[in-house]
């Protein structure tokens, strides 16, 4: 997999894959993935949830893919997002993402559902792996009220996407979230969630 230019200009850069360095980058695209990642740890090391940014909690083996969203002009990174397996045929998106200080917005009526890409990236994961992972989902600790927003907001991105009615226990054990789903599968999601996504 190779690197796309984004319609927004910003280059996406597929630094994992299946767990381990991408073999196709470069390796001045390597460097710029690897201090793209000290920076993140640096940064978000006063945040919550700072652990989850430091390269041992990024959790690089779990990723299908593991981007970094780079802007090329001002050699910088503007935001990381993972496509984290969870099942044999399931994956997570939005894993690890994380949106670095000086691309960040405050939130707006007006923004609140959209993202600096437009959801391009998100659209680029489906397409290149949803034949092997047809069951995706995106999950929120808080529930479900974003995703409704989001999927009124948003047909043009949305419109196959399932928000699950009650919290879904992933990963670990009593880790209860909302769950936002694709599912590709002939199998109903329900399948997805008892057998793949629990722990």
């Amino acid at each position: 997999m190779k690197i796309r230019i984004l319609k927004c200009g910003f280059h996406s850069i597929p630094y994992i894959l299946h767990g381990k360095e991408n073999a196709a980058l470069t390796n001045k695209s390597l460097e710029l993935c690897k201090s793209s990642l000290k920076i993140l740890g640096e940064e978000s090391a006063s945040e919550d949830l700072s652990n989850n940014y430091q390269l041992n909690g990024l959790h690089l083996n779990k990723m299908l893919s593991f981007k970094i969203i780079y802007n090329l002009e001002e050699n910088e990174p503007v935001f990381i997002s993972g496509l984290q397996r969870i099942g044999d045929n399931s994956a997570r998106v939005f894993s690890r993402y994380y949106v670095f200080k000086k691309y960040r917005t405050i939130p707006s009526r007006s923004n609140l559902y959209s993202k600096l890409d437009d959801f391009e990236v998100l659209q680029n994961d489906i397409e290149e792996f949803s034949t092997e992972f047809p069951f995706l989902f995106w999950s929120r600790e808080r529930g479900t009220s974003f995703f409704k927003g989001l999927k009124r907001s948003r047909p043009d991105v949305f419109s196959e996407w399932t928000i699950h009615p009650t919290k879904v226990e992933i990963i670990y054990p009593k880790n209860y979230q909302g769950i936002f789903y694709f599912n590709k599968s002939s199998k109903p999601a329900n399948y997805f969630i008892e057998n793949e996504l629990k722990a």
